[in-house]
């Protein structure tokens, strides 16, 4: 009843991210849908949402994968092959939404696999083979800035065979252990200690885990009620202890029924039903099949604002090897669109949320001359509440000597002070006359707001 490899390692950093994204979305603001990040042949792209203006964020030479936006939007974790060692192995990077900001934080080894935020964005998870065994992944926890690596669980599934998802909201994240109980069953940890609470207890393979948004509820495939080889499988949901399991769906024994996310705000479930991509409600109700193409249709995720789910399609060209798109779909079946074509062929996809935007916050100047044993210049402090983006001006006259500077600086807010310094042309035109200096500094951020200083100092004294 399992899936096949290759559909759950395209899926496999998919399904939990798309959940972790969505974290915030059922709070009382709706989330706004940001960009959708994919793979094409090794690089990293992301486009809008109507997959329009679709850009490369990383055009190196070695491959990227594995894609997925941080909870607020701001952020995108992947994988690049290592640089240093064998194509085999892989590393786990971090940068801006935009691509820019490029940091490696974790050397992982041996492969990397379902990589995805947790849902409160302090912790990236995913599976590894650091020991190279090429027989059972390691599932591992580590912060975004690199600290914290940590392992949770040593006995993950088969590395590369297509059974290691993962499901990530809160503090927790969910996966498949079938290797400790002799048969697939769903366990659950925190995402930054070790410790695994059992969720399912019987004969069957269970699969699949997803978590709700707000960690209370999960959600999995089980072939329970089709005990046969190869037969199919229902949806089950249950407290994320694993208490009050019910089935959602009644399919018989010939389809396959795999969830994939949570809606925004845990009120259905998307999920692979038989080939087609379809969403239901929590409680078994109001079921509905959103594609009805021959080929085979992937359901990704929910958009972020919850108003459409996004869906891979495959589709079969003769003489060649499949191609895919990714589309969209309104919940109810209708308004079905191309979003990235099969021209991009795209891969290991997440929708992100639009960060929210970066407001005007009280700008703060401070000035203070440079000692005479460093060098001829001037230290301009500078402090921002809120992130901020500021043109700093300096004008100033020492003797008969006047001198101009404009020099670009970003403040990362949270009132901290960070220094900007003039620039080198009005460095050596005070060079030219040290000594008693009138200065006025202006800084102007991305608002329009305006701060400005104006302050007597000695200038090489």
């Amino acid at each position: 009843m399992t899936p096949s490899s290759t559909h759950l390692r395209r899926s496999a950093a998919l399904i939990a991210s798309g959940v972790a994204i969505l974290l915030g979305a059922g709070s009382a603001q709706a989330a706004v849908n940001g960009k959708i990040a994919f793979e094409r042949f090794g690089e990293i792209f992301v486009a809008n949402p109507d997959g329009k203006n679709a850009t490369n964020l990383t055009a190196t030479k070695t491959s990227e994968d594995q894609a997925v936006f941080s909870p607020d939007g701001t952020k995108i974790a992947f994988v690049r092959d290592s640089v240093t060692a064998s194509l085999a192995d892989d590393d786990l990077w971090v940068m801006n939404a935009d691509g820019t900001g490029q940091v490696q934080i974790a050397d992982a080894g041996d492969r990397i696999e379902d990589l995805h935020w947790s849902g409160d964005g302090t912790r990236l998870l995913y599976w590894a083979d650091r020991d190279a065994t090429e027989i059972l992944a390691e599932l591992y926890s580590v912060k975004p800035d690199g600290s914290g690596d940590t392992l949770l669980s040593a006995d993950g599934p088969p590395i590369d065979e297509g059974r290691t998802t993962l499901s990530a909201a809160g503090d927790k994240v969910a996966w498949v252990d079938d290797t400790t109980y002799g048969n697939p069953e769903i366990v659950v940890s925190r995402i930054d200690v070790p410790g695994i609470t059992r969720i399912t207890n019987d004969p069957g393979d269970d699969v699949a885990p997803v978590l709700s948004p707000d960690a209370t509820r999960i959600a999995w495939s089980s072939d329970r009620d089709h005990p046969a080889e190869n037969s199919g499988s229902e949806l089950y949901i249950a407290n994320a202890d694993g208490t009050l399991p019910a089935r959602v769906t009644n399919s018989g024994a010939t389809k396959g029924n795999y969830p994939s996310a949570f809606s925004p705000d845990g009120a259905r479930i998307g999920y692979d039903h038989g080939g087609f991509a379809a969403v239901i409600g929590v409680d078994g109700t109001s079921p509905v099949t959103l594609t009805n193409e021959k080929s085979y249709n992937h359901f990704e995720l929910f958009s972020p604002d919850g108003t459409r789910a996004l869906y891979e399609h495959t589709r079969p060209i003769r003489g060649e090897d499949p191609h895919y798109t990714l589309d969209t779909v309104r919940l109810d079946g209708g308004g079905h669109k191309v979003v990235v074509g099969k021209d991009l062929d795209p891969m290991f996809l997440d929708w992100g949320v639009a960060p929210a935007p970066i407001t005007p916050g009280p700008l703060e100047l401070a000035l203070k001359a440079r000692p005479a044993q460093r060098a001829v210049g001037l230290r301009i402090g500078y402090t921002c509440s809120n992130e901020c983006d500021l043109t700093v001006v300096t004008k100033g006259e020492t003797g008969d000597k006047r001198f101009k500077s404009k020099v670009r600086a970003h403040g990362y807010g949270n009132d901290a002070w960070q220094t900007a310094v003039i620039s080198k042309k009005a460095r050596a035109q005070i060079t030219e006359r040290p000594g008693a200096a009138k200065i006025v500094v202006t800084a102007t951020d991305q608002f329009g707001d305006k701060a400005r200083k104006t302050a007597n100092v000695s200038l090489n004294p």
